[in-house]
């Protein structure tokens, strides 16, 4: 009974691990825009999928992610860049919530 648990404990685990490190698929992948936000948002983590959040909190976030990258001694985000990413997450961004 315990070593059936312990198995069934396992394979969710298992299941939990697998499914989370699966990568999303972007909108308009291929795009200039998406290649931006994947190969400078990915340096660190996955990136997420954009319609994840409203984009007031990605505007947010991205800020955190610059201090993050600046605390690892990662290159910063030229204008340009930050642009582009900020445009493709506000393209495919959640919609913000209505009052």
């Amino acid at each position: 009974m315990v070593r059936d648990i312990s198995i069934i404990m396992a394979l969710i685990l298992l299941a939990a691990a697998v499914y989370g490190c699966r990568e999303v698929a972007l909108p308009e992948g291929d795009s200039p825009r998406a290649r931006v936000y994947t190969s400078r948002c990915g340096i660190c983590h996955s990136p997420p999928e954009p319609g994840k959040y409203p984009f007031g909190k990605w505007k947010d976030l991205l800020g955190l992610m610059e201090m993050q990258m600046e605390k690892k001694g990662l290159p910063p985000l030229g204008e340009k860049e930050r642009t582009v990413i900020l445009e493709y997450l506000k393209r495919y961004s959640k919609e913000e919530a209505k009052e």
